[in-house]
């Protein structure tokens, strides 16, 4: 085994605390979401009834079409009435009507649903639980390799080679 030589160490190093940082970023930037989704699989369900199913159409920041699903719905937990309007987890914004649509086409207002709730704050309810954002994921899983990745350089002293890069 070669002994890495200060720079190789400092990149990998490098690389470690960046990977680290963004993935402690993206962990705690919505941590309350993620904990949400995860509990919510085991929340106590009541029925609710359907109150709003529409598409809302508008544009992102840089004027990109924005297409969102959105629901509203009450249910009753203990004799009190709640109104919720989070269908799941993930992101409910789309980049085409059909996408959207396509979301919505199986709920009609007035339908009755399964609503899941906290039972230590009944006002957090979901319609589908458990359920978070693709994008949330890939980026995770994408940080987490380059994390992995410092971690292999600093160990090895080796850093991974650039594709086609001949030493």
């Amino acid at each position: 085994m070669t002994v890495p030589d200060r720079s190789s160490r400092l990149v990998a190093l490098s690389t470690v605390i960046i990977g680290c940082g963004v993935l402690g970023f993206i962990l705690f930037a919505e941590p309350m979401n993620a904990y949400r989704s995860w509990r919510s699989q085991t929340w106590p369900v009541v029925d609710g009834q359907l109150r709003v199913a529409k598409r809302v159409d508008g544009e992102t920041r840089r004027g990109g079409p924005l297409h969102i699903a959105e629901t509203r719905y009450a249910f009753i937990v203990d004799g009190r009435t709640y109104e919720g309007n989070r269908r799941s987890f993930a992101d409910e914004s789309y980049g085409t009507k059909e996408a959207a649509d396509a979301v919505l086409a199986n709920l009609s207002v007035g339908q009755v649903v399964k609503v899941y709730y906290d039972p230590r704050a009944p006002s957090e309810a979901v319609l589908q639980p458990g359920s978070i954002s693709g994008a949330t994921v890939l980026t995770l899983l994408i940080f987490l390799l380059i994390t992995a990745d410092g971690v292999r350089n600093l160990r090895t002293g080796t850093p991974t080679r650039a594709a086609g890069k001949v030493s």
